[in-house]
């Protein structure tokens, strides 16, 4: 056992085919350069502490909290007392340690705040208890906490956290997509808290209602989610922010942008990106915005002045020790 550890985790953004990806269209998805941290540090009884410092706020448990009748009604630690819980059935903790977890992924924005941190959590404790985990391990223990907390997820956002880079996501199935240089975006936030669920359902009855026409749009998704995949290949800018252009008018259709997106997106327009899309549910959060090193000042500044925005580049390396 370790005395003190330090993991991290990425972020995510669907860069291609959100709501089509729900219904087998595929989906390109990339891990983020913002990263949610979990340190842990022994402590000398056999109580356990979990202290949330962008909620301010934390938890003494006694090691009976980890017997399975327990139940954690507070919603902002089940997943994680969940995840302890589980390891600790994979193999008995010998000590009291006290965890503390905070991120610098703006929560609830559709950039997978959650899973950046659940991640954290299992591969802190992993290298504290000198649990020997895998990847793929550390990704199954933490969509233990994602399903506490979004109920039936689709685990693209714990596996991206874990193993970083870009994903082809179709069907259910991963797949590790190749690309060239180093992409950049600037991520701006609407602020707007959006209720995933709830636009998930505004699709399916859209679905329901106008079939044709809504497999007609996904379909074109597809298309464009498979230029993607060879654009990425081939680093071309100008082609890709084209395709996230075109991707944002069939998201617009399909009814799950709203004026703050659209207000966002025609100011990076106007100042030189390559390409803007909402990037998760929609109905607010984030959106992206494709840029170079040349011109992400200008983007960035322009940006600022509507939107909390920052840069962030795609991240290859997943889940990491720090300490």
């Amino acid at each position: 056992m370790k005395k003190h550890i330090k993991c991290s985790s990425p972020s995510k953004i669907i860069f291609f085919g959100e709501h089509a990806v729900v219904y087998g269209y595929p989906a390109i998805v990339s891990a983020i350069s913002k990263r949610s941290f979990c340190e842990i540090k022994s402590n000398k009884d056999e109580s356990f502490s979990i202290d949330l410092m962008n909620f301010k706020t934390s938890k003494t448990y006694q090691k009976s909290a980890l017997d399975s009748q327990f139940k954690e009604k507070n919603k902002k630690f089940s997943s994680f007392l969940a995840i302890i819980k589980n390891l600790n059935d994979f193999k008995s903790f010998d000590s009291g340690f006290n965890i503390k977890i905070y991120s610098e992924v703006p929560i609830g924005a559709g950039l997978g705040s959650s899973a950046s941190v659940n991640v954290s959590l299992v591969n802190a404790l992993n290298y504290f208890f000198e649990l020997n985990l895998s990847r793929k391990e550390i990704s199954e223990f933490a969509f233990i906490g994602e399903k506490e907390i979004h109920g039936n997820p689709s685990g693209i956002d714990n596996t991206i956290a874990t193993f970083g880079g870009m994903l082809w996501y179709e069907n259910k199935k991963f797949e590790p997509l190749e690309f060239m240089g180093n992409l950049s975006f600037i991520v701006s936030n609407t602020n707007i808290h959006r209720n995933t669920g709830e636009l998930v359902e505004h699709v399916r009855k859209l679905y329901g209602k106008k079939k044709d026409k809504v497999t007609e749009l996904f379909e074109s998704i597809k298309v464009i989610v498979k230029k993607a995949k060879i654009s990425l290949k081939k680093n071309d800018l100008f082609e890709l922010g084209n395709l996230m252009n075109l991707n944002q008018e069939i998201l617009e259709k399909i009814g799950v942008s709203n004026p703050e997106i659209e207000d966002l997106i025609q100011i990076a327009k106007k100042n030189g990106a390559y390409g803007s899309k909402l990037t998760g549910a929609g109905g607010g959060g984030c959106i992206i915005s494709l840029t170079d090193l040349d011109n992400e000042k200008k983007l960035l500044d322009a940006l600022n002045k509507k939107s909390k925005s920052f840069k962030v580049e795609l991240d290859r390396k997943g889940t990491l020790l720090e300490i």
